[in-house]
């Protein structure tokens, strides 16, 4: 009995082996569908909040102006300051699953809120 359930277990020798699998790189894990929407929410909360930020301090340090433009440098100085600050954490935070959301979100809202500054400098100046 005990020989006859070892012959049954037996595979036949012509079975071919699986294939390979191929092996994802870690933090490479595919977006679930449910996910992006979320995602896509979180983007564009942390664009909205990073881009009024930036904007509501710019300005400020820019209204700074007193017998030359400091306002200017300080500005520059607070948003490079910040921006070299930030970048090694969200490089980390780049591969967990919800915070990349909120990584992609705070870079284009800076881009963004650079943009406004820049684009409100020069209707003021004209």
């Amino acid at each position: 009995m005990v020989e006859e359930e070892h012959e049954l277990r037996q595979e036949p020798q012509d079975a071919q082996p699986d294939p390979p699998v191929p092996e994802e790189e870690p933090g490479e894990e595919p977006i679930a569908p449910d996910t992006v929407r979320v995602g896509f929410a979180l983007s564009l909360y942390a664009a909205a909040a990073t881009a009024v930020v930036v904007v509501a301090v710019t300005q400020g340090l820019l209204e700074l102006q007193v017998a030359f433009p400091i306002g200017l440098v300080v500005a520059l100085v607070v948003n490079i300051g910040v921006v070299a600050g930030v970048i090694p954490a969200m490089q980390v935070w780049r591969r967990t699953p919800v915070l990349r959301w909120l990584v992609w979100g705070s870079w284009a809202g800076a881009f963004v809120g650079w943009a406004v500054v820049i684009f409100l400098a020069v209707l003021t100046a004209i």
